[in-house]
């Protein structure tokens, strides 16, 4: 009860400070137990997303020579994904969180009572014997010998009584040196090596220890709340002014509360957001318990609340926050709903019977409108104790509806607890034995049964991992457990009961978008459009992060909305999302639009939404601009084994790389390495390689691999418009725009370039090597002057000849092959011509 707000402003400054670090260490400890309350079965489970590539072959523009446009097949990749529940995985953090909070709980509780007497001292030892068999200290060493029991309790008990007999120290010394020695009991078997986590496997075993002193604590805080309430009424009351009213009214609302409470955890109502939670319950009550329990030390002058009793209540407070927080960080759900019944009939039975004391001993006083919270633990001490000995019988009342049903969770939590450790150490096989011991004692919980059915997927064995998801359903569904028995039942070939599944946990979570999504996934295996959409849609608009959501609705109009559509959801659905980037350059590809901004890929492996955005970017022909990396990143990209599936595309996109920037005879040379391809992308690589050589003025070639694709109706088409005759137009024409300027050592290599296979342009380029002068200047090569002289006469001769016999005789595979216009003429003729070309590589 809050009498004297801050009551440590009267404290010295040490001990205002060691006050300041126990609130501390509480208000971390009750963020840590909001936070894994927030979270969930997150705490122990997450989302996996499957990304699927998929690929569409569409139309679009290839070239245009200003008379006729022509078209070619290409592909698009977009991604599709699916939400997966992870198997189930251990919270180590939370082994750590109890560890600190049980270790300063311990030490705060034995450096309280080393300074006390009586009957305090035999509490004492009794809580260091009980500590230290329930950490059972010889499966952690792998002994039967009592000797580690022995020797720790030596260790502690030792110096609980040389504190309690003999020393003169202070409580912060008592402190450290119990934290001290309690650690190197939990410590010490990890430099002996016998199991791979003693730690968490000591705290285990120790954990019905830490739920004993949990409930204790509860118990004794129970009534703060009531207790606050009479505060404020005594404090707004007009003396000689009866407050009864006031108290009733008061009283009448936090009981109205606890029996609502405990009626919903009881299942004898439905759950309601007008209830408080118990979690909330107990945490206020935690806190309103320091005011408390210094008023009630202080009125019954048992101790002093600021040298022993400030030690003893943060030591059990302490223990219980980090227990509450552990039990919801390992979402062991019997225990959680063990908590909540307790705390919620805690609060009915300790309120009632503080409610009796109260009128009791006050109903005078609340007449009369005095000050109740001044006197409220003044009456003898035996008057109160009665009050809590009637709340023992109380809860036992109230816990005898339920059968033992509590007890059994509590052996069920405790259960889960150890396989969870065993887990963590690796024996699968233990953990399961325990995990199903937690069935045997509880058989719907969640925990055990998600937990069983994850070790279960882990072996492959797909029917009992359905078996023990639908166990996991009965009693406490979780979008985890849908999805995971839906997948489970796929994968057996159960289409419809996993589709049925699904139904169902979209009945029991209406807002779920995950569920959506999957839902939406079966429904396109089963070719329904419209029950697809109808669920994509709603994914998309219950949905909170959005990212795979925004992705699979881009998906499903790349595959079926019309091109005037796909604009518009782009700009709606798009947002940062690796894959909703894969599916906008889709789309940018299919609108005959430029990419506006497109990251790196920073790594050298690729996941399918990487290739696919790349792929897009790389082959739009409207980011030619943008290529000025792509040859080096698609050369990192096929050093690595791991993108073998991505080969072909790659060398795809490296030819076209090489095409757009101005190294034409490269780029064919990759892609005729693709055209033996016997799937469907070989047709398109070989529609594509017809394209490059209309564009470049190759009749012969062109046709031949139009009819190798498959596309015999424009090869006929070509034919019959004497696209020969055309062609041979064109190319004179391009000759001479390319030359209009003449042919220089600084025009030459980028005219080249241009048009590698122009026939006319090489005649010219032929005559202008047969007219260079001994003192002509070609070039520079690795950094020097080339220059005609008497010695390169012959060389240049015999270039200008293949030059023009290439013209008057030139096949595309003979000028492919000699490499002749790619900068590499000094390889091919050898010493004869060595430095002609300067851009050799």
């Amino acid at each position: 009860m809050i009498s004297n707000p801050w009551f440590w402003n009267s404290w010295s400054k040490s001990e205002r400070i060691i006050f300041y670090f126990f609130l501390s260490i509480l208000g971390f400890g009750v963020f840590y137990t909001c936070f894994s309350w927030f979270l969930e079965l997150h705490n122990v489970l997450k989302w996996d997303t499957l990304s699927q590539l998929q690929d569409k072959i569409v139309n679009l523009p290839s070239f245009s020579d200003g008379t006729f446009n022509f078209t070619s097949n290409t592909l698009v990749y977009y991604v599709k994904e699916r939400y997966l529940p992870s198997l189930i995985k251990i919270n180590e953090l939370a082994y750590y969180f109890l560890l600190f909070f049980v270790v300063s709980g311990i030490s705060s509780i034995l450096t309280a009572l080393s300074k006390l007497k009586g009957i305090w001292f035999l509490i004492g030892g009794i809580l260091i014997a009980s500590f230290i068999i329930s950490l059972r200290l010889e499966s952690v060493y792998v002994t039967t010998s009592s000797l580690p029991f022995f020797i720790s309790f030596m260790l502690l008990g030792g110096l609980y009584y040389y504190f309690s007999n003999w020393s003169k120290a202070g409580v912060l010394f008592r402190f450290c040196v119990f934290f001290a020695s309690i650690s190197i009991i939990f410590l010490f078997p990890f430099l002996l090596h016998k199991v791979n986590q003693p730690l968490l496997l000591s705290l285990s075993y120790g954990l019905l220890l830490f739920l004993i002193i949990s409930m204790i604590f509860i118990f004794f805080i129970s009534h703060e709340i009531l207790a606050i309430l009479i505060w404020m009424v005594s404090k707004t009351s007009q003396k000689g002014k009866s407050s009864l009213t006031q108290f009733s009214i008061v009283s009448t609302i936090f009981f109205a509360n606890a029996v609502l409470v405990y009626l919903e955890n009881a299942n004898f109502i439905e759950n309601s957001f007008a209830i408080i939670n118990p979690l909330l319950i107990f945490l206020v009550s935690m806190v309103l318990g320091i005011w408390g329990f210094r008023k009630s030390t202080e009125d019954q002058a048992y101790f002093s609340f600021k040298a022993i009793g400030m030690w003893l209540y943060f030591g059990m407070a302490a223990i219980s926050v980090s227990v509450y927080a552990f039990i919801f960080a390992t979402a062991n759900d019997p225990l959680q709903d063990m908590f909540e019944d307790y705390i919620s009939i805690s609060q009915v039975s300790v309120g009632i019977c503080f409610f009796v004391y109260v009128l009791v001993n006050f109903f005078q006083v609340f007449r009369q409108g005095l000050d109740v919270h001044m006197v409220l633990y003044k009456p003898k001490f035996s008057r109160l104790i009665l009050a809590r000995v009637g709340s023992l019988f109380i809860i036992a009342f109230l816990f005898s509806f339920k059968n033992f049903y509590s007890y059994y969770q509590v052996l069920a939590g405790y259960n889960n607890a150890l396989a969870d450790s065993y887990l963590i150490e690796g024996d699968l096989k233990i953990a399961e034995t325990y995990y199903k011991e937690s069935t045997h004692y509880d058989l719907y919980n969640h925990k055990a049964n998600y937990s069983l059915a994850s070790l279960a997927l882990n072996q492959n064995d797909k029917l009992n991992a359905s078996f023990f998801f639908k166990q996991s359903l009965k009693r406490k569904a979780s979008e985890f457990a849908y999805a995971g028995l839906s997948q489970s039942l796929e994968q057996e070939d159960m289409y419809f009961e996993s589709l049925f599944t699904l139904q169902e946990g979209m009945k029991k979570f209406p807002e779920s978008s995950i569920i959506a999504s999957n839902l939406a996934y079966l429904y396109e295996k089963a070719k329904n459009q419209d029950s697809t959409f109808i669920y994509l849609d709603k994914a998309q608009k219950v949905c909170k992060s959005c990212e795979v959501e925004n992705t699979n609705l881009l998906a499903f109009w790349i595959e079926n909305a019309a091109i005037e559509k796909l604009d518009s959801v782009s700009k709606t659905l798009f947002d940062a999302y690796s894959s909703n980037i894969a599916n906008k350059t889709a789309i940018d590809k299919i609108l005959l639009r430029e990419t506006e901004k497109f990251e790196k890929v920073n790594t050298n492996v690729l996941n399918v939404s990487d290739f696919a955005g790349f792929y897009n970017f790389s082959s739009n022909v409207l980011n030619k601009g943008k290529f000025s990396n792509t040859q080096k990143e698609i050369a990192s990209f096929l050093k690595e084994e791991a993108n073998q599936d991505f080969y072909s595309d790659l060398i795809y996109l490296k030819s076209v790389a090489q095409y757009n920037n101005h190294n034409k005879i490269e780029g064919i040379k990759s892609m005729h390495g693709l055209v033996s391809d016997s799937t469907s992308k070989g047709l398109m690589y070989r529609q594509n390689l017809a394209m490059w050589y209309l564009q470049e003025g190759v009749y012969d070639k062109a046709i031949e691999y139009l009819l190798l694709s498959g596309d015999a109706s424009s090869a006929n088409m070509l034919k019959e418009k004497n696209y020969y005759a055309h062609i041979q137009d064109k190319l004179q024409q391009q000759a001479g725009t390319l030359t209009k300027d003449g042919i220089s050592k600084n025009t030459i290599e980028s005219i080249k370039q241009k048009a590698p296979l122009n026939p006319f342009l090489i005649q010219k380029i032929s005559d202008y090597y047969s007219e260079l002068k001994p003192g002509d200047v070609i070039g520079s090569y690795s950094g020097r002057t080339i220059e005609v002289t008497d010695t390169d006469a012959e060389g240049r001769i015999i270039l200008a000849d293949a030059l023009s016999y290439l013209v008057r005789n030139y096949t595309v595979d003979t000028i492919i092959d000699l490499a002749t216009l790619t900068g590499s003429a000094a390889r091919v003729l050898g010493t004869h011509a060595p430095c002609l070309f300067a851009n050799d590589d």
